[in-house]
């Protein structure tokens, strides 16, 4: 079994640097292409094509270009956690930089997403200013120009809040990755939890036993020591037994 685990984790790690290597291919290729609509945009400017349409595709194919950067860098950045999850396994655990681990940082990164992302955005402003300057005076142009802009601006705000959020998941959904650090990938797998007087008063019933069995009239408010055992006249083993009659479904 444990041999087929460790090939399962094999065959992951690999898929996960593969899906790296995917999100790499894919921003590069925005890049191209973004590059190219530069140049299909300066051919439909030497052809006269209106200003106004050329400033409009600009927003739309630059909204488009830096979406598709940040979902690169998205993609980038959860299989890189989900490598270093499986790489914690191996030894030494030193492979993958903190700077890319979402738990230590913001959602954008230094890797060339963001790069790509700030390029798309100046070089679109900038060709939207340069084209808008040249003879845009229609009310009804720059009404449409405007609102372009604020569907532009809208899906952005919105579509960056939702992987902020995918980020927040994936971070709140390996929350153990906190204690790697001790190096023990079970050390959240053992869990004790102190039930007695903590989560049910198993003292009221404790007294109800032993007030029968001694004819006693004692409370809890008389147990002032964990040792209470030789104050009460009890064994270490009659009292322990005491605790055995309680009957938990019986506890407040």
């Amino acid at each position: 079994m444990s041999d087929q685990k460790k090939n399962f984790e094999m065959q992951m790690y690999n898929q996960f640097w593969n899906n790296v290597r995917r999100a790499e291919g894919s921003s590069w290729q925005v890049f191209l292409s973004y590059s190219l609509f530069i140049g299909i945009i300066t051919f439909l400017f030497e052809n006269n094509m209106p200003n106004s349409t050329l400033v409009i595709l600009i927003i739309i194919f630059t909204t488009l270009a830096i979406t598709m950067s940040l979902s690169a860098n998205l993609w980038f950045v959860r299989n890189m956690y989900l490598i270093s999850r499986v790489e914690k396994q191996f030894e030494p655990y030193n492979i993958i930089p903190k700077t890319w681990i979402p738990l230590n940082i913001k959602f954008l990164n230094k890797e060339l997403y963001l790069i790509h992302t700030v390029f798309y955005f100046i070089i679109g402003l900038f060709l939207g200013l340069f084209f808008y300057s040249k003879n845009i005076t229609g009310c009804i142009e720059n009404v449409i120009i405007f609102i372009a802009l604020i569907i532009s601006i809208g899906s952005l705000c919105i579509y960056i809040k939702g992987q902020l959020g995918d980020i927040s998941d994936l971070k709140n959904s390996f929350i153990c990755d906190k204690i790697d650090r001790h190096k023990n990938s079970n050390l959240l797998k053992k869990i004790s939890i102190d039930v007695d007087s903590t989560l049910i008063d198993i003292m009221v019933n404790y007294c109800k036993i032993y007030n029968k069995k001694k004819n006693s009239n004692k409370t809890k408010e008389d147990v002032t020591d964990w040792d209470f055992f030789d104050d009460w006249g009890l064994s270490n083993e009659e009292g322990l037994d005491v605790f055995e009659k309680i009957d938990l479904q019986d506890v407040q």
